[in-house]
């Protein structure tokens, strides 16, 4: 008997990628852990579920970089409402040390971490 067929990413959101109007429930990594709750011909097959977690995973591969450069921008205060303060004295009052600030360490993540091309 051969091993079942394990996916190389989330399976559970590739389904719901390529058949986001049916129902089914997911236990474990592979083929035979799939409980359809529809028309069974309307099952995606192996393939079909591999190749969308093909694409799955290489677009959370290329996103490593936001990733790199988010959890760099937390490690160093850069976070929603510290930027929405700096915002805000730079616009209204006139005083851009914060802003400016900020912007000089997102400078350097984004160089340390440059989006891939």
């Amino acid at each position: 008997m051969s091993e079942p067929q394990v996916f190389s990413f989330d399976i559970a959101t590739a389904i719901r990628n390529i058949r986001p109007n049916d129902g089914f429930s997911v236990s474990g990594n592979s083929y035979t852990g799939i409980q359809w709750f529809g028309d069974i011909s309307n099952k995606p097959t192996a393939e079909e579920i591999e190749t969308e977690c093909q694409r799955l995973l290489a677009e959370y591969n290329s996103l490593e970089y936001s990733r790199n450069r988010l959890r760099k921008y937390q490690k160093n205060g850069i976070v929603a409402e510290e930027m929405i303060i700096a915002l805000w004295e730079k616009v209204m009052e006139s005083d851009s040390t914060a802003a400016d600030a900020l912007q000089s360490i997102r400078t350097q993540i984004k160089t340390d971490y440059p989006k891939p091309s």
